[in-house]
C-alpha cells in the first residue's frame, strides 16, 4: 500500500508526516488528515499548518502538537521484581498504530518510576531499546550478594580425609584406590596459606545496601614433627607419610618392608608400616600410625593406631587378631577377630569372624555377605545378603558400644560365679549343719560354719552391688536411634539380631526376610522394605543429630 501520510505519538506531542509524490507518496488532502486526527481523539490545530505540512511533504515528522491520549498508544514497559528483590525483568509491549516505538530512554525512566535503581544490565538496556525487542522477558536487573570477608585458609595439598564416605556407599570399592598412606617426599609442598578476602557489600536492585561481615581471625599453618615453614608454604622437612592431626601437619616416618617374615621378624613402629607382600603366619605388626597390606594375611597380629587397609583380606583360621584405632579396610575377611575405633569397610564378605565395630560396618560392592560368627556393631550394619541357608550360628548386636556390652557381659559372668559360689557355700553350711561329718571335731567345724557364714555373707554383699551395678549399666546403654541394618537381598532365617537388648523374630522360620532396612525406637524393632531407588541414610558414628 502506498503511504500518503502518518500520525504517530512521540514525547507527548502528535506528529504529522506526509510523504513525497515521487517516492512512496500519493496526494494528501488535508481533509482527510483531520478526519484522521478526529478518530485518534488529537487536539486540532490551524489549518493553515497541515496545509503547509501537504506542500512541503518532506517525508519528515513535524510536530502537530500535544496529544495528552496519544501515550496509550505507545509500546510499554511491564516490569517484574523478584519477592527478594534480587532480580528484575522487563517485559515490552508493542505499540499500536501511531504509537511511539521503545527507546533507551522509555525505560529508563520505566526503571525509575519502578523503584530499580542499582544493578541494571547496560547491554540488555541498549539492544532491547535500539532492537526493538518486544514481548520477550529481559533480565534488566540483578543485585548481588554480600561476599563475607574471610581470613586466611589453609589448602592442603595432601588427601585430609582418606575415604570419601558418601562414596563408599550402595557402590563399589576400589581398594586399590584406598591408599591411607600419603607419601611425600622432602622438600615437598604439604600446604599453603591463601590470602585473606576482604568484605564487599551487596546490593538490591532497588538499591538497598546488603552488608557484609568482616573476615574472620583466619586459619594459621600449624607445622608439626617432620615439616618446615617458610613464610606461607609448610613443606617436608623429610620423607614420609603426611597427614592431619587436630590441625597440624605432620610427615611422619614410614617403614616399607617386602613382607613380614623371619627376614624382617615382628614390626613395631612408632609411625606407619607399609607391606608390598603379606604378613607370615605367627608374625604381628603394631604400629602407632596406619597399616597397609598389599597381599592376602593368613594367622598374624595386626594392630594400628589409627587406619588398617588389607588389600586382599585376611583368612585367619581362627588364630588372626586386628585391632585399630581409626577404620579397617579389607577385600574380605575369614575367621579373625577384628576390633576397630572406626568403621569396618570390607568389599566382598566377612565370615565366622568376631567383630567389634565402633563405626558402621559396611559391606558394599561385590558379594557383600556377612556369614557366621558374630558382630557388635555401635552404628549400622549394610549388606546385600546376611547369614545363609547353612549358615545359622550369625549373630548382630547393633546400636550398642561393643566395648559397654563386654563389660556388662563380663559383670553378669562375675554375677553368675558368684551366686555359683553362693550355692557352694549354702550346700556345705547345710552339710555341717546336719551332722554330715559326725560329731568328733565339733569345735572345728562350728568354726569352719562361721568362716563360711562371714564369706557367704560377703558373697551374697557383692552380688547385691553388682546386680545394682548391672541395672545401672543397662541403663546407661541406650540404642543408638541411628543405628539400622539395611539388607539389599536378604536376611535368613537362623540370624540373631539384637538392637540392644531388643530381639528381631521377624526372619524366624522359612526363607527369612527379603530387602529390608530394621530400626529400633523405644524398644520396638521397626521393619520397612529396601527401596533401591531411594536407600537408606548411613549415618556416620559421632555426626548423629542433637535433638534441640
Amino acid at each position: 500500500m502506498i503511504k500518503g501520510f502518518t500520525l504517530s505519538y512521540s514525547k507527548g506531542s502528535a506528529w504529522l508526516t506526509v510523504y513525497p509524490l515521487q517516492s512512496e507518496g500519493r496526494q494528501v488532502y488535508s481533509d482527510e488528515i483531520r478526519a484522521r486526527m478526529k478518530i485518534l481523539r488529537i487536539p486540532p490545530v490551524r489549518n493553515t499548518l497541515i496545509e503547509n505540512i501537504i506542500q512541503e511533504a518532506s517525508g519528515e515528522a513535524v510536530e502537530l502538537g500535544p496529544w495528552p491520549g496519544g501515550e496509550v498508544l505507545s509500546a510499554r514497559c511491564s516490569i517484574e521484581v523478584a519477592e527478594d528483590r534480587m532480580t528484575a525483568t522487563l517485559t515490552v509491549t508493542p505499540p499500536r498504530p501511531g504509537g511511539e516505538e521503545i527507546t533507551v530512554p522509555l525505560i529508563e525512566a520505566a526503571l525509575k518510576e519502578t523503584g530499580i535503581l542499582a544493578g541494571v544490565d547496560r547491554e540488555w538496556l541498549r539492544r532491547t531499546g535500539e532492537e526493538k525487542i518486544y514481548n520477550r522477558k529481559i533480565p534488566i536487573a540483578r543485585g548481588a550478594d554480600p561476599v563475607h570477608g574471610k581470613g586466611s585458609r589453609v589448602k592442603y595439598h595432601f588427601a585430609t580425609q582418606r575415604i570419601p564416605y558418601k562414596e563408599l556407599l550402595y557402590g563399589r570399592i576400589d581398594l586399590k584406590e584406598l591408599n591411607y598412606i600419603q607419601h611425600r617426599e622432602e622438600g615437598d609442598l604439604l600446604a599453603e596459606l591463601l590470602p585473606r578476602e576482604e568484605p564487599q557489600e551487596g546490593y538490591l536492585v532497588t538499591g538497598v545496601t546488603l552488608p557484609a561481615r568482616e573476615a574472620d581471625k583466619g586459619e594459621k599453618i600449624i607445622p608439626g614433627e617432620g615439616t618446615l615453614l617458610e613464610g606461607e608454604r609448610l613443606l617436608a622437612s623429610r620423607e614420609g607419610n603426611a597427614r592431619l592431626e587436630k590441625g597440624m601437619v605432620l610427615v611422619e616416618p614410614v617403614v616399607t618392608v617386602n613382607n613380614v617374615d623371619y627376614e624382617t621378624g615382628n614390626l613395631d613402629f612408632e609411625g606407619s608400616v607399609v607391606v608390598k607382600g603379606t604378613v607370615a603366619d605367627g608374625f604381628s605388626i603394631s604400629a602407632g600410625g596406619d597399616i597397609e597390606v598389599e597381599k592376602c594375611v593368613g594367622r598374624a597380629r595386626l594392630k594400628a593406631g589409627r587406619n588398617i587397609i588389607l588389600k586382599q583380606g585376611i583368612n585367619g583360621d581362627n588364630e588372626a587378631f586386628v585391632q585399630a584405632g581409626g577404620s579397617v579396610t579389607t577385600k574380605y575377611g575369614e575367621s579373625s577377630q577384628i576390633l576397630c575405633e572406626g568403621d569396618l569397610i570390607v568389599r566382598e564378605a566377612l565370615m565366622h569372624c568376631s567383630l567389634m565395630v565402633k563405626g558402621n560396618l559396611l559391606l558394599a560392592g561385590g558379594r557383600a555377605e556377612l556369614l557366621g560368627g558374630s558382630a557388635v556393631i555401635q552404628g549400622s550394619l549394610l549388606c546385600r545378603k546376611l547369614g545363609g541357608i547353612y549358615e545359622p550360628n550369625t549373630s548382630v548386636v547393633l546400636g550398642i558400644n561393643p566395648e559397654d556390652l563386654e563389660n556388662y557381659k563380663k559383670l553378669l559372668g562375675s554375677i553368675e560365679a558368684k551366686r555359683i559360689r553362693l550355692d557352694e557355700l549354702d550346700k556345705k553350711i547345710g552339710l555341717i549343719r546336719k551332722g554330715a561329718f559326725g560329731e568328733d571335731n565339733r569345735e572345728k567345724l562350728r568354726q569352719a560354719e562361721i568362716q563360711l557364714e562371714e564369706e557367704a555373707v560377703l558373697v551374697n554383699g557383692e552380688v547385691k552391688e553388682m546386680v545394682a551395678r548391672s541395672h545401672e549399666m543397662g541403663r546407661a546403654m541406650p540404642v543408638r536411634s541411628e543405628s539400622i541394618l539395611a539388607a539389599e537381598d536378604r536376611i535368613y532365617s537362623g540370624v540373631q539380631i539384637l538392637f540392644g537388648f531388643t530381639e528381631y523374630t521377624g526372619n524366624a522360620g522359612g526363607k527369612g526376610v527379603p530387602s529390608t532396612v530394621l530400626s529400633c525406637h523405644e524398644g520396638v524393632i521397626r521393619d520397612r522394605g529396601f527401596d533401591r531407588a531411594n536407600p537408606p541414610r548411613i549415618v556416620p558414628v559421632g555426626e548423629e543429630e542433637i535433638p534441640s
